[in-house]
């Protein structure tokens, strides 16, 4: 799926999730688990799912 085409209500269909957001300020490093194949996705994204929002994110 295309993150243009992702909303927060599709935005944890098919996806995996990396980590918890530390802050919403700042730079930040998450580590990506070695089971985890980046080539299988496209994109990162930054979604809250409390209130299923997307807040951001980018091509891979």
């Amino acid at each position: 799926m295309e993150i243009t085409s992702v909303n927060g209500k599709t935005a944890t269909k098919g996806s995996v999730l990396v980590a918890k957001l530390k802050s919403v300020k700042g730079g930040q490093r998450y580590p990506i688990a070695d089971d985890i194949d980046l080539a299988e996705f496209k994109s990162l994204l930054v979604h809250c799912e409390k209130y299923a929002v997307l807040w951001g994110g980018g091509k891979l």
